[in-house]
């Protein structure tokens, strides 16, 4: 079996990590990451990121004024 390609981890990293790839894709996606030298990091890089960003943004909602700017911009998306 082949091993997927460093930019196609790349590309499908944050499906992963989301749990949103078919189990194939994920299994060999997951082989890669334990074999892969570059990958393997990375992943524990942006899982580390998650992790923080999901700490970090767990306290209070944001001001309504905020919310209604933020959902103004994009609706002119």
């Amino acid at each position: 079996m082949t091993m997927m390609p460093c930019e196609e981890v790349a590309r499908l990293l944050w499906q992963f990590m989301d749990r949103e790839l078919d189990p194939v894709t994920a299994r060999a996606l997951a082989q890669h990451i334990r074999a892969c030298r570059g990958c393997g990091p990375r992943h524990e890089f942006e899982a580390r990121l998650r992790a923080i960003i999901q700490e970090k943004c767990a306290g209070e909602p944001a001001p309504e004024h905020l919310r209604r700017r933020v959902l103004a911009l994009l609706s002119d998306i």
